[in-house]
């Protein structure tokens, strides 16, 4: 007799069952409309739980959808038992009954979100729309604490690095922040222009020898427990392969540097856009006395600036905890008049990008919800009494 053919019934239960478990991070959803009464509010999925949550007073189930609104300034959570009803895929996939070779021969749906560009580090981009991104500032890092800020459709920045989750560290013009771009965001920026885009010639973010710097080279080198840029270095070499120093692990890309005087240094490719400059530099004929994060300078003219050009000057040990002052705000350019200093730091502290001096201050502004970290370089700048 001729083989049995699964019926709808079958064919419908099969997708009831898919209905809520077929969500991933960065699929475009509606969500229900309370003004439509509809399901019409498109969002993307920016999380699926893969084990429970507690939430205020209560908990979210392991399988419940979180949807970050097309702006990127809500994020709803939906429970599974939910989903079915208050949520669907913008292009759901036609339910079809069929063999293998039927189904094959469906006509694929076209994606109307702009595709995630193949972004590396190095890489100058532009946003291409207005958008919400993570910032953490000096003080944030130590604080454990993220804030949040919107991004400019425009706004322009060099992409540092992308860590093993997808997402992006972006150094944006004018932004005293370290801004973190989330991979469900990346099709939010694109390559500055096309003079911009790679090329054969272009170093990859895998390149080792860097190409600023030759054997040879006199450069300066920041120690930051003296606070200052050493500038008797020499390069003395550069590693194309990685390696092993005196059972020290040695990166490609790094540089060993030699002083007149002293041991010599090695600095990781992640190490030479703060810790390392050539004795010719622009940056050197200015006089920074600071580092940097990534392409901005800490210290300099535009601090100064903007926080309205010569004022009183501050030492170390000048500021107590719980005094009050003045903060100038980087991001804001204006001056916080609330500030109060919350801590001194009485030994360095080591963050994953620099070592932030002792005598260095925690100062908090805006009725305790940000904190600032200013470092002794940056007193003159920041703080009023």
């Amino acid at each position: 007799s001729a083989p049995r053919r699964p019926g709808p019934q079958a064919c419908g239960s099969s997708s009831a069952m898919a209905e809520t478990d077929s969500f991933a991070k960065g699929d475009v959803v509606y969500t229900w409309n309370q003004e439509t009464q509809a399901l019409d509010k498109e969002g993307v999925v920016n999380e699926v739980l893969e084990e429970s949550r507690a939430v205020g007073d209560g908990e979210l189930p392991v399988g419940s959808v979180g949807v970050s609104s097309i702006d990127g300034l809500q994020t709803l959570w939906i429970r599974p038992e939910h989903a079915g009803v208050v949520l669907k895929k913008k292009h759901p996939v036609p339910e079809v009954c069929a063999s293998p070779s039927a189904q094959d021969a469906t006509p694929k749906l076209q994606e109307e979100r702009p595709p995630t560009p193949q972004l590396r580090p190095g890489d100058k981009v532009v946003a291409r729309r207005d958008f919400d991104a993570t910032n953490a500032m000096l003080g944030s890092w130590l604080s454990s604490s993220l804030t949040s800020s919107p991004i400019a459709k425009g706004a322009k920045g060099v992409l540092e690095e992308i860590d093993a989750k997808g997402d992006a560290t972006v150094n944006f013009e004018g932004s005293w922040h370290r801004t973190t771009v989330s991979k469900d965001k990346l099709s939010f920026l694109e390559l500055q222009d096309t003079r911009h885009k790679r090329d054969k010639a272009t170093p990859s973010a895998s390149s080792t020898c860097p190409p600023r710097y030759a054997k040879g080279d006199e450069v300066h080198v920041w120690e930051p427990d003296a606070g200052r840029w050493r500038t008797d270095g020499v390069v003395a070499e550069i590693v194309d392969e990685a390696r092993s120093d005196g059972g020290v692990a040695v990166p490609a890309g790094s540089v060993r540097v030699s002083f007149q005087r002293g041991n010599d240094v090695w600095l990781t490719p992640k190490q030479l856009r703060k810790e390392l400059r050539r004795a010719d530099s622009a940056e050197a004929a200015s006089g920074l006395t600071s580092p940097r994060i990534g392409s901005q300078p800490i210290l300099g003219s535009t601090v100064s600036s903007c926080a309205g050009g010569v004022g009183p000057h501050y030492e170390i040990g000048a500021f107590e905890k719980g005094e009050r002052v003045h903060l100038f705000h980087l991001a804001r350019k204006e001056w916080e008049t609330d500030a109060v200093i919350s801590d001194v730091l009485e030994q360095p502290v080591q963050t994953e990008t620099i070592e932030i001096p002792a005598g260095s201050v925690i100062a908090s502004c805006c009725n305790g919800a940000e904190s600032h970290t200013v470092m002794p370089a940056l007193f003159d700048s920041m703080l009023r009494k």
